[in-house]
């Protein structure tokens, strides 16, 4: 269990819109691929030669680096969110922490001496679970941190 008051150092908000921008950011790259792969299919129609063979090899080399880091910025975005999650269920767990133990705090010593001799039967309310996944492209919040 978490003890009261750590809270998670955590940008809940700016980690889903980074999230958003770098899925952004790969959809940006992959259409500007598309229009420099047509613009280098219409110079290769005619050109031969070794220059021609150097520019197929460039813009070859060119097409697997922005694949790449294409895909690397969508794996990006996507682990983000799945930390978004982890944070979010931690500091659920922070806040339902100083809840038990405020209203812990507030009972007189009657009721702490029957909960040391009988258990604590206080219904406290529910512990927060793991938020789904934000899913792309729009990586909207899943879930709100709780309030008690």
């Amino acid at each position: 269990m978490v003890k009261a008051g750590q809270s998670v150092v955590f940008d809940f908000a700016g980690a889903l819109r980074l999230a958003k921008e770098l899925w952004s950011l790969a959809a940006n790259l992959e259409h500007c691929q598309q229009l420099r792969d047509q613009a280098s299919a219409t110079a290769q129609q005619h050109w031969r030669g070794k220059f021609a063979d150097q520019f197929r090899h460039g813009h070859t080399s060119e097409q697997s680096s922005a694949a790449n880091i294409a895909a690397a910025l969508r794996n990006d975005a996507s682990r983000l969110a799945f930390q978004w999650t982890q944070a979010m269920e931690e500091q659920g767990k922070v806040l339902y922490a100083q809840h038990k133990v405020q209203v812990q705090a507030k009972r007189n010593i009657f009721e702490q001496l029957g909960d040391h001799f009988f258990g604590d039967h206080t219904d406290y309310g529910a512990v927060p679970r793991r938020p789904a996944v934000p899913q792309p492209p729009m990586f909207v919040a899943t879930a709100a941190l709780p309030r008690y």
